[in-house]
């Protein structure tokens, strides 16, 4: 294992206990150019601001701090308009599930006829006989209904999306900022470290101290107390 000659550790020394851990968690990049990705020994996949915080805790150095930044900035802007023109819609829509009544609504609405005596009431243009409509009266607006519908929904499904956005700032595998060069350089550095920080604790764990009761004096009389650290 060339790496754990790297890292300072001789090979025979490594049990299988931590050459699991390591395998399972070491990383390494797969691809080239744009299109590499970083992925776990394990086979899972992750994000480069994933690897940029998991490098920071296993190397305790900041020197990538800088890229660990929201990565769908534009992609949760986008959809955040998206939901803001749902919410307009629905808010214009459920403010206007009733209008006035036209002249046109006299002939089939009957909430909208009138006689000449009502208050407010005017003579329907286009009638060959003297009817009217009242002006002051409300029916219902069925484009009101069908903007509050459509609103809703686009607030409903834009919405969800934005959330997910929102609580999902590292965007996806292929958002990177570091080259496909330096991505080898600190995977590299971050598995060594990863390989001393994983043998320190294997060989911390395995340290257990042993007391054990032993008979005290040349005539086996007495008890104490003996042991190995």
């Amino acid at each position: 294992m060339k790496l754990a000659e790297e890292a300072g550790i001789q090979e025979d020394t490594l049990p299988a206990q931590m050459q699991s851990i390591y395998n399972n968690n070491k990383i390494e990049i797969d691809g080239k150019g744009k299109g590499y990705i970083f992925r776990l020994g394990s086979g899972d996949m992750i994000t480069e601001n994933e690897f940029v915080r998991r490098y920071k805790q296993i190397t305790g150095s900041d020197e990538l701090d800088d890229i660990n930044t929201r990565r769908n900035k534009l992609s949760t802007a986008l959809y955040a308009g998206l939901t803001l023109l749902g919410l307009s819609t629905l808010y214009y829509g459920v403010q206007n599930t009733e209008r006035y009544c036209e002249a046109d609504d006299a002939w089939a609405e009957s909430a909208c006829q009138a006689n000449a005596d009502t208050p407010g009431a005017k003579p329907v243009p286009s009638s060959i006989v003297d009817e009217y409509y009242n002006p002051k009266a409300k029916i219902t607006n069925e484009l009101g209904y069908a903007m509050a519908i459509i609103g809703g929904l686009m607030s409903a499904g834009f919405g969800s999306v934005l959330i997910t956005k929102a609580l999902n700032g590292d965007g996806g595998i292929y958002d990177h900022h570091l080259s496909d060069a330096d991505a080898r350089l600190y995977t590299s550095r971050y598995n060594r470290a990863f390989l001393r920080k994983t043998a320190r604790e294997i060989r911390r764990s395995a340290y257990i101290p042993e007391i054990a009761p032993v008979m005290m004096g040349s005539s086996g009389l007495g008890f104490g107390l003996s042991g190995r650290f």
